[in-house]
């Protein structure tokens, strides 16, 4: 079934997004994940934790995420969000906007979610759900 040009959501996905301290998933550590669980009738879930890298940040990542060194003294390492992080994606599809840099991330660090990607689509998640979404603000970052 459509609506409009769009697919109905016929099925329960969860859009992911990660902080991390650079480009390369093999170099780089992941800072914060954040993921929302969500079907046709709404958000169903929430996922959000910031994580240790196992060293300071630089001075361009804080300012780009607006993540601080002091933000990560308490956060666990990858190793120890990764069982929770699997336990909320469960089965679902994961979307995300530049999901393969994510998905790349996940796959480096702890093999969470490889199984759940049928397919990428980039779309814009306002559109699937036929109404427009706010940008959100990144600390001054567009």
């Amino acid at each position: 079934m459509t609506q409009g040009a769009f697919p109905t959501l016929a099925r329960t996905y969860v859009a992911i997004d990660l902080e991390t301290t650079g480009l390369q998933p093999e170099a780089d550590e992941i800072i914060e994940v954040g993921a929302v669980r969500f079907n046709e009738d709404g958000i169903l879930g929430t996922f959000d934790q910031l994580v240790s890298p196992g060293r300071k940040l630089s001075q361009f990542i804080s300012l780009l995420t607006g993540i601080k060194d002091s933000d990560l003294e308490d956060a666990p390492p990858f190793d120890e969000v990764a069982a929770d992080l699997r336990e909320f994606i469960s089965d679902h599809a994961i979307v995300g906007q530049n999901v393969t840099f994510d998905l790349a991330f996940l796959a480096a660090k702890g093999r969470v979610g490889e199984n759940n990607v049928e397919s990428v689509l980039f779309l814009n998640i306002g559109d699937v759900f036929g109404q427009r979404v706010g940008v959100h603000d990144v600390g001054g970052v567009d």
